[in-house]
């Protein structure tokens, strides 16, 4: 994929998932990352051998580079994503009487369900596009409550969930650990420019699950501290685990890669991270003293790293601060 004057894509997960890949590829997309752009260009994006056009709205003007990872308002308009409509697709009951607990103390974390609990309601219809030139959207949860495709769960109840991540880490000190849809609640393509679907605090030693629902697309991001840094756009640039649910565009096909192309774009730190399903991996190092499967700038239009898993249950293991 080639951009001009970029609007940043979150990789793997763009319009290569509905544009004929091969059902075993888990493609990653990237545009070109952080170039200069001034309000009213026109910027220019060939995806796919599609070719798309939009005026950039937003000046580049923001605040500090380090923002709170939860609740911040974005201050970039982005490109929206094609033809995103309401369409509902399961019927969900939410149960009325599911234990949540906090996830931390910090008070921004998100609660940890100790019951099975259906991921959204069907009161409101999750958001779905119905012609993907720009960006597959997936699930993103519904229309009132964007995220609800994606909760933290006790360990107890994690298996009875068909996609989950386990995060177990090496840190010494808390590390915040934070995950979002590509999509973001506007049907823009920002879901990383400070929103975030779920939030918690690993401790030396914790382990927390999170549970997915099929077809959601996103990624996560951690580091040491209560917040994720940000670059001048709001968006978050530490090592990121991304992923690919159950990808109905894909027959149903999941994919996931550890990625460190945020980071390096920006200068700021590259954590280590790993992320196996069964005994392949996708791993970066601290500093990048490790690359292994996994996507670092130079490799940002690379195709085909991570993980590539067949339709069915998805279990993977994330490990923070990861050092072999």
């Amino acid at each position: 994929m080639q951009l001009s004057k970029s609007v940043l894509l979150l990789t793997a997960l763009s319009a290569g998932t509905v544009s004929g890949r091969a059902a075993h590829k888990h493609k990653h997309r990237h545009a070109d990352l952080h170039e200069e752009r001034s309000l009213g260009d026109k910027v220019v994006a060939v995806i796919d051998g599609a070719t798309v056009t939009w005026e950039n709205t937003y000046s580049g003007e923001t605040g500090a580079p380090v923002a709170s990872s939860y609740t911040a308002t974005p201050t970039t308009t982005k490109v929206k994503a094609d033809d995103v409509k309401a369409s509902s697709t399961a019927t969900y009951s939410a149960s009325s009487s599911a234990a949540a607990t906090s996830a931390a103390s910090s008070g921004d974390s998100s609660p940890v369900y100790t019951e099975y609990t259906e991921f959204c309601s069907a009161a409101a219809k999750a958001k779905r596009a119905t012609a993907a030139q720009i960006a597959y959207t997936g699930n993103t949860g519904t229309s009132d409550d964007w995220g609800c495709n994606m909760q933290l769960v006790a360990a107890d109840i994690a298996d009875q969930y068909d996609y989950t991540i386990k995060v177990t880490g090496q840190n010494t000190e808390s590390w915040k650990f934070v995950c979002w849809n590509k999509i973001g609640p506007d049907g823009l393509i920002d879901g990383w420019y400070n929103h975030t679907a779920v939030s918690f605090d690993l401790a030396p030693g914790a382990t927390q699950y999170v549970a997915f629902q099929a077809n959601s697309q996103g990624a996560c991001a951690s580091q040491p501290g209560n917040e994720i840094e940000t670059d001048s756009y709001g968006g978050f640039v530490t090592t990121w685990f991304e992923f690919d649910f159950a990808n109905e565009s894909n027959d149903n096909w999941s994919g996931a890669d550890v990625s460190s192309i945020q980071a390096e774009a920006a200068g700021t730190s590259v954590y280590g991270m790993r992320a196996c399903s069964g005994d392949v991996c996708s791993t970066i190092g601290a500093d990048m003293s490790i690359l292994d499967n996994a996507f670092s700038n130079a490799l940002k239009l690379a195709d085909g790293l991570g993980l590539n898993l067949p339709a069915g249950p998805v279990s993977i293991d994330v490990v923070i601060d990861y050092s072999p």
